[in-house]
């Protein structure tokens, strides 16, 4: 029937939940196979009493029953019932036919005759799961006790890998068809093997993954919603912004003719149409340009306006209706926790198993921050909606497109401003230089009127010298000086010439050369040339 007893105590410790019997781990993983009722992991784990069950010849499907433990059974109707009594009445081969897993069967048999491996784990999930452990440098026994011990071993992307390639139900069928034979199975087909004796091997991961990842989250959505609800309360606030809004009113009305004249409001994502009104003259200047300038010159103080809702810039990126989706998420991953940890508390408590406590711990805190992220959650969304109806917009508008607008609107008036600023400048850096220009002419036009004054007196000042030595006689004297010297100087070249040419100067020449200088002192004198 039930078998015997459990062993007394320092015999492998407590018994283990379900799903935490069967053979043992494969040579290499833990010692040789203990035989049927023996512990499953010395110093830990230890065996339920061994039913007398017949085996099948050849592998089944399983009945995906959630069953109970011998110590479960206890004072209940199952205490009772001796299912081993029928065995020898029920048809086992038409029950073993009708749900034999002979595809399952096939596959291993020609997988075992060519490799004497057994693999019924798909290729590629094998290829993977034997990746993921030469990262993780863990033995299979080691990811057990890191899985019970909740160990911080297992980071957020190790156990994300886990989880993406835990074991199926029919990976667990096909473990549990295979066990006479698990000192064939390969090492991913050993790892399955290894995890399938963890109770509720997937929910424990999922559990601590979210534990894991939970503050992470929490801290991205915190300062999300906190910036929501800032930018949604400062553009219902801010006078600035009514201000503002007041002036592009006017200009709109004192523009706009026929039916878009009259307005006494306008839908906020009309700010998107302020760059779309250019100027006449060529310049691009836009409605920003003319709003923004205005603001310079008459109202000071709306050139500040973000700091009233500088807060729309932040919150323009933060999909409200994702982060909802965030909180939502949060909150089921806590409700399956608290589910995980209700089972877990009901079943035996393995040594070195510190799911309860540290599930526990985390679902007091946990429940403390999420209760006040959920309160932020709704003040978004109350605010939101308040922000929605203060500008008449629809209630489907998303928070996203509405709060683009306003901080699209808030960068394009600052940019404005400051195309309007760096146009002063440069109008100041043209003028200024326009200003040099004409005072280096002006410099200049002085320069050539004095410069030519300066000329005009000392041509005038030479004119009086020349008079006054022609009156004094010092003019006749230095032009006979310079007669006298040409004179000689062409007897000198006449002689060098008489000698190549054995010719001689006729006494006609130095009279012309006297006459020539007579005759030009008697023009310089007015008087006749023989008068010398």
């Amino acid at each position: 029937g039930m078998g015997g007893p459990p062993p007394p105590p320092g015999m492998g410790g407590p018994p283990p939940p379900p799903g935490m019997g069967g053979p043992p781990p494969p040579p290499g993983m833990g010692g040789p196979p203990p035989p049927p009722g023996a512990p499953g992991a010395p110093g830990m784990f230890m065996a339920p009493p061994k039913k007398e069950t017949p085996k099948p010849k050849n592998p089944t499907k399983s009945y995906n029953w959630e069953k109970m433990t011998h110590i479960e059974v206890n004072g209940t109707v199952w205490k009772d019932l001796d299912e081993a009594r029928h065995y020898k009445v029920l048809d086992l081969d038409d029950l073993e036919n009708t749900f034999a897993t002979k595809k399952l069967k096939a596959k291993v048999a020609e997988v075992k005759k060519e490799s004497r491996e057994i693999h019924f784990v798909d290729s590629n999930r094998s290829r993977s799961i034997t990746i993921i452990l030469s990262r993780i440098k863990l033995g299979n026994e080691e990811i057990r006790l890191s899985i019970y011990q909740m160990d911080d071993e297992l980071t957020p992307d190790l156990l994300e890998q886990l989880l993406k390639f835990a074991p199926t139900d029919e990976d667990q069928e096909s473990v549990e068809a295979n066990l006479d034979e698990w000192e064939n199975f390969g090492q991913a087909e050993r790892f399955y093997y290894e995890m399938t004796r963890i109770d509720h091997y997937r929910q424990r991961l999922e559990s601590l993954y979210f534990q894991r990842r939970f503050y992470e989250r929490v801290e991205e959505a915190r300062p999300k919603l906190k910036v929501l609800v800032d930018a949604c309360q400062a553009i219902q606030t801010s006078p600035k912004l009514k201000t503002v809004l007041e002036l592009i009113l006017a200009c709109g009305n004192y523009m706009n003719k026929g039916i878009r004249s009259n307005a006494f409001g306008f839908k906020i994502s009309s700010l998107t149409k302020l760059e779309d009104t250019t100027s006449s003259d060529g310049t691009k200047r836009t409605l920003y340009h003319f709003i923004a300038a205005q603001c310079a010159a008459k109202f000071p103080e709306l050139l500040t306006l973000g700091n009233e809702i500088g807060d729309v810039l932040g919150a323009a990126k933060v999909d409200y209706n994702q982060l909802q989706g965030d909180v939502k998420a949060l909150q089921d991953g806590l409700t399956r926790i608290e589910k995980e940890l209700e089972y877990q508390q009901k079943q035996p408590r393995l040594v070195g198993d510190r799911f309860v406590d540290v599930a526990s711990e985390f679902a007091t805190v946990a429940k403390v921050q999420l209760a006040e992220l959920s309160d932020m959650s709704l003040e978004g969304k109350k605010q939101f909606e308040a922000a929605l109806a203060h500008y008449g917009e629809k209630d489907s508008t998303s928070s996203e497109e509405f709060l683009t607008t306003f901080a699209n609107f808030l960068t394009k008036f600052t940019d404005a401003h400051n195309d309007n600023v760096e146009a002063i400048r440069l109008k100041e850096v043209e003028e200024r230089r326009h200003k040099q220009q004409e005072e280096a002419k002006h410099l200049e036009e002085e320069r050539r009127v004095k410069r030519r004054a300066r000329q005009a007196k000392q041509a005038a000042g030479e004119f009086d010298d020349l008079v006054s030595a022609l009156k004094s006689g010092e003019l006749y004297d230095t032009e006979r000086t310079r007669s006298r010297t040409q004179h000689h100087h062409q007897q000198r070249q006449s002689g060098s010439t008489r000698t190549r040419g054995r010719t001689r100067p006729s006494a006609g020449d130095n009279y012309d050369s006297r006459e020539r200088g007579g005759s030009l002192f008697s023009a310089l004198d007015g008087e006749p040339a023989t008068d010398l």
